[in-house]
This record gives C-alpha cells, structure tokens and sequence, in this order.
C-alpha cells in the first residue's frame, strides 16, 4: 500500500468519525407532535386552543385533546420550526388574530424532550417547556411598571428591581407632566383599574415602590419624587359637565364637549345631576368632566346599568355605557362626588336612572257636557272623567290638547270622586266602568269657547305612582259638536 493510500484511508475515517457526530450536533430534528396544557386562566369561557406555525410561510392548526386529560396535543406540519400558542374564541370556528383571546411569545419547536409547554398566568412568554409529566421549575415573578410615560411597555428596562425588605422599586426620569400607570407581571398579572396617576410640575426623578399585598389588587404603590414634586392640592371643581357620544335628545345631541353648556350638571352637597328626556333606544358612551376640560374626569369604563351605583373611574381613558331599551325614555346620569378625597379622586361614585315610557292601558275616559248646550251656545263645561283602581297613587293628571293647543291641564292630586254618569255621588265606581273599577277621578274644562266645539280634542291622562315615577297612560279625542247633532 502506498503512502498516498494510507493518506487517503486516515482522512475517510476521520471524515467518517465527524459525520457520525453531526446528528447530534447539526442534524437534530424537531418534534413532530407537541403539547400544550393551558392554566386556569386559559380555560375560561370554555375557550378552545390553536397553534400559528411560521417561519416557512404560515398555518394554523387546532390542538385537541383526545384522552380528556387536560393536555392538548397538536401534529407539527413538515418544515415548520416555530409555533405561537393561541387561546380562540369557542364561537368562531375559523383560526385567525381577530379569533385569538390570548397567546405565547414567538417559540421554537423543540428539538429535545421537553415538548410540552405549560402556560403561565395569561403568558406571553411566562410559560416553559416540560417533559411529558415532568414538572415545571419554578419561575421568578417580575414586576414591571407601565404607564404613558412608557407607552405601557413592559420590557425589561422598565423591570423593578427587589429590596432587601421585599419591596419593589423603580427609578424614572421624569418631564413636568400627568402620568396614568399600572403594575404588571411577566406572568401576565395587571394591577386592577382604574388607573394610578401622578402629576409633577417640573422635570424630576421619581421613584416608583410596589409593596405586594395577596395580589396585585391589594398591593399598593407609593412614589418619592425629586425636585419638582408638585404638593398635593385640593381639586377645584367649578362645574361638572356630561360628556359623550352625543345623539338625539341624549347629551342634546352635542359629542364630545368636555364644556358644553347643554350638558352642565345641577348641583347639590356634592351631587350632580342631569336628565335627558325623549332619549331614543340604543347605546350610548358617555364620561364626566368637570371645568369646561378633561383635566379632571371619570368614568366607570363599562356598562353601567340603571338604578346601580359604580365606583366612578378618575381620569381614566375607558368610556362608560347606558343601554335604552325603549324610545322615549327619560334618563337621568348623577356624579356623587360628595365622599370623593379631593386629593386622589378616589371615592367618587355614579350611577344612571331610566325611566321607560308609560305604556298605555285600556282605561276608559268619558265625558260629559252642560246639559241644554247646543251648537249656538257661546260656551259649555266639558267634564272628562276616569277611574282609578286603587288609592296607591300620587296624582293623575289631564291634559288638554286642542289643535296645536294644549290651554287645559290639572293636577288631580290626591282628589278621588266617586261619581254617577250624571256627576251625582254613588258608593261604587264599578256601575259605569266596570268591576276594575273602584274610584273616579275628574275634570271639567270650565266655559270651552264655541270656537273648540268643531275642534278635535284630545284629553291624555297620566297616572303617578307613590314614588312620582309614570306608571301608565290614557286617551281619548273628542268632538263636542258629534254630541250636538
């Protein structure tokens, strides 16, 4: 053999030796099946899960779990080496972002064991690889604070960092200015809303300290600021306005005018009101903001609903909601700043009032006239009258309307008659209106003028409850010169 052959066999071996290395080191293939086993948080409303794989294009691919056990599995297609984990929406069959609840930071397919990805908190990142029934290692929670002065970023440099007495902390250079902020977790954990806030009249470095409570709901934060803290001040509240997407007669129609004068509130020890009537059935945004800006503000950021009282956001961006169900209604918003700490904002409360329309109900209404009136006389006492079924309410009012006219309209409070057709006193209502019937009301419209004889004329009865809340209407329309013929 000659050198050149031994030359030649000593480098294929060696060559040999390095290949049967390379699967280990170059060639290692991904998965073709992993799992994903959501938390408590991920399995809410019955949602139901999906993987984005990218990287080679883009697929969706649903997870399923076919044995019951809690963990999803879902098969890798070819070529695919990174995945992102996705809580759906269970009424949307298609897998798309608009579908998407929640998700995982970008991961890679993995190339060892560990192909089961725990999800923690919300996650975005906060999960880990495991092998099949093996155990997640614990993870650090990190704290982080978000607000404007950040664009609500939650990267590392905006981490806290922990004290020896297990406080968090964390120091910002901050420009004169307002600030909204919350605490946020990397296991996807927020402070609860509304907002915190904090205002500085000249540039300064403020340090931020979280000290944790059970939770982030009941941990507080507390800042130290340097020169330029602006003191605390006692809020100046001139006016209070109502504010919203204005339509119709809700907000009189006026959007978005943190001052408008159609919108100022009535006060009294503190509490404001103001009341829309005529308000068509929809939705509707709406928020308060006191002196004619939106420095000072508030909102609840949901749906408010009627006869409740919500713990009025201050200066938070969400928008509060009223649903009308009815046309007609007759809503009425209050901003209870009687206990509010003028200081923080805190203790505000609101609330919203509607009243649906009365509906009308089969009541009779008859009339009556002088006797011996005929179509030549000057005048006649026209008498309207009705019945009530109990003594539970407040008054019973009467309306006239004649033409475009309304000249007549009594307040018939607390006045009950028991009355025959003819006007003389009987002991039972029921002889002319029947067994609902249990005590009359009336009204009699004194010298009507010849010239209304020919007119229609319509007579609207509105009965009020012991509260002064409409419970129900009636009406009738009349010609006085039908009874002439």
């Amino acid at each position: 053999m000659t050198k050149t052959s031994k030359r030649l066999i000593s480098v294929l071996i060696c060559l040999t030796l390095v290949l049967a290395m390379l699967p280990m080191a170059v060639f290692a293939e991904t998965a073709t099946t992993i799992y994903v086993q959501p938390n408590s948080n991920w399995l809410q409303a019955n949602a139901r899960f999906a993987a984005y794989f990218f990287g080679n294009g883009e697929t969706w691919v649903n997870c399923t779990d076919p044995d019951g056990d809690g963990i999803y599995e879902v098969a890798v297609p070819d070529g695919y080496s990174s995945v992102i984990f996705c809580r759906m929406n269970p009424d949307a069959t298609d897998n798309n972002w608009d579908n998407r609840w929640n998700q995982t930071a970008d991961l890679t397919v993995p190339t060892d064991n560990k192909v089961c990805y725990v999800v923690v908190g919300w996650d975005k990142g906060a999960g880990q690889w495991i092998e099949m029934g093996g155990e997640v290692e614990p993870v650090e929670t990190t704290y982080h604070l978000v607000g404007s002065m950040n664009d609500w970023s939650a990267a590392d440099s905006n981490k806290m960092t922990k004290n020896d007495d297990g406080t968090y902390s964390i120091s910002m250079e901050l420009t004169a200015g307002s600030y909204q902020y919350k605490i946020t977790t990397n296991t996807g954990e927020w402070s609860p809303d509304p907002n915190m806030t904090l205002s500085i009249d000249s540039d300064c470095t403020v340090i931020f300290t979280l000290t944790l409570g059970a939770d982030l709901a009941s941990s507080t934060v507390t800042t130290n600021v340097g020169g330029g803290v602006e003191e605390p001040e006692e809020m100046v509240i001139d006016t209070v306005y109502a504010v919203g997407a204005g339509s119709g007669s809700f907000l009189n129609g006026v959007e978005w005018d943190p001052g408008s004068s159609d919108n100022a509130m009535t006060e009294e020890n503190g509490v404001y009101t103001i009341t829309y009537t005529g308000v068509a059935a929809g939705t509707y945004e709406y928020k308060y903001a006191a002196n004619g800006d939106w420095t000072i503000n508030w909102s609840y950021g949901d749906v408010t609903e009627s006869g409740t009282a919500y713990d009025a956001w201050f200066n938070n961006s969400n928008n509060s909601k009223v649903v009308v169900e009815k046309d007609n209604s007759t809503v009425t918003l209050t901003l209870d700043l009687s206990n509010m700490d003028k200081y923080t904002g805190e203790g505000a409360k609101m609330s919203v009032n509607i009243v649906e329309p009365a509906e009308p109900v089969a009541t009779d209404i008859k009339w009556q006239m002088t006797a011996g009136t005929t179509a030549e006389s000057e005048s006649a006492d026209v008498r309207f009258v009705t019945y009530v079924d109990s003594l539970d309410y407040q008054n019973v009012t009467f309306t006239i309307a004649i033409g475009e006219e309304t000249p007549y309209t009594k307040d018939c409070t607390a006045v009950y008659e028991k009355l025959n057709a003819d006007g003389t006193v009987i002991e039972s209502a029921s002889a002319v209106f029947g067994e609902d019937a249990a005590y009359f009301v009336a009204f009699t419209m004194n010298n009507m003028p010849a010239e209304y004889f020919n007119e229609e004329i319509t007579v609207t009865v509105t009965w009020y409850g012991l509260d002064g809340e409409a419970v129900k209407t009636a009406e009738r329309t009349i010609v006085v010169a039908d009874a002439l013929a």
